[in-house]
């Protein structure tokens, strides 16, 4: 039938595709007046939040993402949806309780309730409530095991917050006495939070500690180089750039870097010069590697 909300959806759609987006909408917004069917409104709620939040018209994405949401009030991954919406039209404690809500709604699942907790504290950041943040942090902490990805994302967040109130210290102190047998990336926290406060023996310690927590990790050899060659102790700066050579031949910026430093810091131009000679046989078929061997023996002058 011409009056019906199929009708005006599928006009709507192809205006839509035609590239007149006004149009559609308000044949979208018709169809939705008209039709009776819960699957059909769906649908068409979904096309039009869509349709909002694409042209950034944040206040009727946020209309039809409460509609939406009013459909299947039990919905986790739309009261989830629905606060993201209201973060964009920056209406943050609508966000806050929404995220609440969906809390209540994500049952026994600790890693749901911790990703929610995460967004939740993130969200208090920008309100610039702090203490409610780190609390939201230390909430979404306790529900994840050590070797979750989603651990280490939170433990940066509350980082950040130790940082902007200025407590870096005191997590630096509560997270190193706790973890007694900390995992590689909780030692690298570590090293991260030593370096910021200046302690760099430390610093060092932690860094050592992640490398022999993991024997083929390149980050923590490469952060020690730098501690070491700001010492100028230049035999275990060599040594750390040879481990890194043979657990990663393939590493060509590393095995650059170690040459540069051959070059400019140990004054050995004859050593990199050579390496570099055989180095550039070994790529002859590898275009981008030729290509940074170049900008190499440019540097070398």
């Amino acid at each position: 039938a011409p009056n019906s909300a199929s009708a005006h959806t599928a006009l709507a759609t192809a205006l839509d595709q035609a590239g007149r987006g006004q149009e559609a909408t308000a044949l979208f917004e018709r169809a939705l007046a008209l039709s009776r069917s819960t699957a059909e409104r769906t649908r068409l709620l979904r096309r039009l939040a869509d349709q909002a939040l694409g042209e950034a018209d944040s206040r009727r994405a946020v209309q039809w993402m409460q509609e939406l949401v009013d459909q299947k009030p039990k919905s986790f991954a739309l009261r989830i949806e629905f606060a993201e919406t209201l973060l964009r039209a920056r209406r943050f404690d609508d966000a806050l309780g929404t995220y609440e809500v969906a809390l209540s709604l994500a049952g026994k699942s600790g890693k749901r309730r911790a990703e929610t907790l995460l967004e939740v504290g993130n969200v208090q950041r920008q309100m610039h409530d702090f203490v409610a943040a780190e609390l939201s942090y230390r909430r979404a902490l306790s529900l994840v095991g050590k070797a979750s990805w989603l651990r280490r994302e939170i433990l940066m967040r509350l980082v950040d917050v130790s940082r902007e109130t200025h407590t870096l210290a005191a997590i630096y102190t509560e997270l190193a006495g706790e973890w007694r047998r900390p995992t590689y990336h909780d030692a690298m926290v570590l090293a991260a939070l030593c370096d910021e406060l200046g302690r760099r023996d430390a610093a060092k310690r932690w860094l050592e500690r992640a490398a022999r927590l993991d024997r083929n990790a390149i980050e923590p050899r490469t952060k020690l180089i730098a501690h070491l060659d700001h010492e100028k102790d230049a035999e275990r700066v060599r040594g750390l750039y040879d481990e890194i050579v043979r657990l990663r031949p393939d590493h060509l910026p590393r095995r650059l870097e170690r040459l540069e430093w051959l070059f400019f810091r140990q004054l050995k131009p004859e050593d990199a010069i050579a390496e570099l000679r055989k180095l550039e046989a070994q790529l002859r078929r590898d275009v981008v590697g030729l290509v940074e061997v170049a900008a190499t023996w440019q540097r070398f002058g």
